[in-house]
């Protein structure tokens, strides 16, 4: 008498074995082409992002180079006012030690002018008493 065993037997449990290493090699190739095509759309999303930053960094740079030549203009422009401010400085400080140099001097003429025109107002009102002193 064959007795019938009550679970699968070695062959069953082998192909059942090798049914799901199957399923489970079909699921990891399907996973793994999935995050290949993921992959592929975030390396296309980064190349295009980057093709934009290069753009505008381009961009930017060509801006910096016009400003670099703006500057560059506005020191050449200057390069005659430096000159003008700092003669001018020269010139205010001369006049300034000339001033203080013949003040005096001018200080004493303005004197003498007055009291040369009092003496002769006055010399005039003797001259002539009808005037109102």
């Amino acid at each position: 008498m064959d007795i019938m065993p009550d679970g699968p037997t070695r062959d069953e449990f082998a192909a059942t074995n090798d049914a799901m290493e199957a399923r489970a090699d079909t699921k990891f190739a399907q996973l793994l082409g999935e995050m290949r095509v993921g992959f592929a759309g975030i390396n296309a999303r980064i190349e295009s992002v980057a093709t934009r930053l290069n753009a505008r960094i381009d961009g930017l740079s060509s801006r910096v180079d016009g400003l670099s030549s703006r500057i560059d203009g506005v020191e050449r422009t200057t390069g005659g006012t430096k000159t003008t401010v700092i003669a001018t400085g020269i010139g205010s400080v001369a006049l300034v030690i000339a001033a203080l140099a013949y003040g005096q001097t001018w200080f004493g003429i303005g004197i003498g002018t007055r009291d040369v025109v009092r003496t002769t107002i006055t010399e005039y009102l003797e001259q002539h008493p009808a005037l109102p002193k």
